[in-house]
């Protein structure tokens, strides 16, 4: 479960592969803002990553299309039927972000966390979410999971079902450059295996604000735009931020990167 001021940022997935006429980008946005502590900050974050999907969506030059899931919406039956519901065309780009609590069991196999919906007192997990989207069969997945992955005992029952480019030339071409001219597998968990991240209560997740300010910096860039270089920085800056505000435990962003040139 989340602590008060504490997220524990998880994954990032990406698959891709894809030409260079992707139809339209898709965005679903889900944050538990009915959460008494920390409701306010998970709906900031999902705004935060809206206007980055427009920005991206703009310099990609395609529809962006947008759903919203937040307060009383926010349950696993509904939640994976919306999932469900998406018609996702071969040359879409999707982005999924989950904002809410989050835990994990000791019989847990992967690293991704379950996350936690608080108005039915169950879990759903992150994989499940990941693995519908993904039969879809989009040509680039990005999934992120904004929520703890401590161990938890007496852990809550799993729920189981059978922003800121200039808008300039060198923006675009950087753009593409990242999500349109390189095809393959990228997973981050900004923390590791029991430990927690920070987050500030009315700004965000320091990671969420780390990778979007390193991807505006990046797509502004005259150099090659890299996506290691790009979640390196917003790790580094994550960590820095911990150090410089002496918190009391610390971070450690984790990814792996498999791509290559599209045809």
């Amino acid at each position: 479960m989340k602590k008060y001021f504490l997220f524990s940022l998880i994954a990032l997935l990406f698959i891709v592969s894809f030409p260079l006429n992707a139809a339209m980008v898709q965005l679903v946005a889900i944050g538990d803002t009915t959460d008494e502590k920390l409701g306010h900050t998970m709906d900031l974050d999902v705004q935060m990553v809206y206007a980055e999907a427009a920005k991206i969506a703009q310099n990609l030059d395609l529809p962006l299309r947008t759903t919203q899931l937040k307060g009383l919406l926010v349950t696993p039956q509904n939640v994976i039927n919306t999932l469900n519901s998406l018609t996702i065309d071969p040359d879409d780009i999707v982005i999924l972000y989950c904002n809410l609590h989050g835990y994990r069991t000791v019989y847990k196999e992967t690293r991704w966390p379950i996350l936690f919906f608080g108005l039915r007192g169950q879990g759903v997990e992150f994989d499940t979410l990941i693995n519908i989207l993904a039969s879809k069969n989009p040509r680039f997945l990005l999934a992120m999971a904004e929520s703890c992955n401590k161990v938890m005992k007496n852990a809550p029952p799993v729920y189981r079902q059978q922003a800121f480019a200039t808008g300039t030339e060198l923006v675009k071409i950087n753009y593409k450059k990242l999500f349109m001219e390189q095809s393959g597998t990228i997973i981050i968990s900004t923390s590791s295996p029991d430990e927690y991240a920070w987050a500030w209560v009315n700004e965000g997740a320091l990671f969420t604000m780390s990778f979007i300010e390193m991807l505006k910096t990046v797509t502004n860039s005259q150099n090659e735009p890299k996506w290691d270089d790009l979640i390196e920085k917003a790790k580094e800056k994550t960590q820095q931020m911990v150090l410089d505000n002496e918190l009391d435990s610390f971070q450690t962003p984790q990814y792996e990167i498999n791509l290559r040139p599209s045809n």
